[in-house]
């Protein structure tokens, strides 16, 4: 299993027992170095592939760490990634506070996908827009997963699941377990101690999801806020199992935090739900039937 830190612009790899095996990466704008990484995917020939928002690329890894290129992305922002099949990428439009739309498109997209050599296939999904720019940002964002030929999106703040297949989206609202707010932002000044005035967007977003996997019979299990985030901004997460028409089908037992990935066995039958502590991370494994750890 590999885990991206991004905070620490590393890739953690543990066995499947959660072991950490070996570590590699660090900050910086260098040969195989990483500034503000994203999402991680593996290739059909083994290697890694990391998105890195502040360089605007794909950067290859080898199963040792070694860099082993990179593919440039010119004309748009890198936000999140998937790995799809025949090894292209696909790119979210929206990462962190930062959005690009393409000016020659009549309407807006939230999605791109890419080859190997960072020619741009082809765009879809249609954007939302705000006339703020970084709520516009926020909500395009969310948490992806290729199930099949279906591209499943989950609305970082919005209680909103999207699904793309053939052209086509369809839309299902989904309860979140609380009345999230609006996403709002205002403009706020406060006087410094040397008389001036200084500025700041300030955005109010309750954060609804944080990760998701696709299951078999047209499920996904999913990690999402149980409430808004305390004063410390620890967000409270549950792990639900639901349909793709946005109906729970069932709430495994026990609360997360700092969640942002999941991974399912080969067999369907065992989560592993990875969090960071001070010290280390830690993986959990859940059986899905049950719940129960071990």
């Amino acid at each position: 299993m590999y885990i991206l830190d991004s905070d620490a612009c590393k890739v953690w790899i543990y066995s499947e027992k959660g072991e950490l095996i070996r570590s590699f990466g660090q900050k910086g704008q260098g040969p195989g170095e990483l500034l503000e990484p994203t999402s991680l995917g593996l290739l059909s020939d083994g290697r890694l592939a990391i998105a890195d928002s502040g360089r605007r690329q794909i950067s290859l890894f080898d199963v040792e760490g070694r860099s082993s290129g990179v593919v440039k992305i010119t004309n748009q922002a890198v936000g999140d990634m998937l790995v799809l099949p025949a090894d292209r990428f696909l790119l979210t439009k929206s990462g962190g506070s930062s959005i690009s739309f393409d000016p020659t498109e009549k309407v807006a997209t939230r999605f791109a996908i890419y080859d190997l050599e960072g020619s741009r296939l082809r765009v879809f999904g249609k954007a939302k827009t705000h006339e703020n720019p970084l709520l516009t940002a926020f909500l395009n964002q969310g948490a992806l997963a290729w199930s099949g030929d279906r591209l499943i999106f989950f609305g970082k703040v919005e209680n909103e699941m999207v699904i793309y297949r053939d052209g086509k989206e369809r839309v299902s609202r989904y309860a979140p377990g609380f009345e999230p707010r609006e996403p709002k932002a205002d403009m706020v000044s406060e006087k410094q101690p040397d008389g001036s005035t200084s500025f700041q967007m300030k955005v109010v977003v309750d954060q609804l999801c944080t990760a998701m996997v696709p299951l078999p019979s047209d499920e996904v299990l999913l990690v999402r806020a149980k409430e808004r985030a305390g004063e410390d901004g620890d967000l409270p997460l549950e792990l639900v199992r639901m349909n793709l028409k946005g109906k729970v089908v069932a709430k495994l037992p026990g609360l997360f935090s700092g969640t942002r990935d999941l991974a399912v066995s080969a067999d369907g039958r065992t989560v592993y739900v990875p969090h960071e502590t001070e010290e280390a991370w830690v993986i959990h494994r859940l059986d899905l039937s049950t719940g129960k750890s071990f």
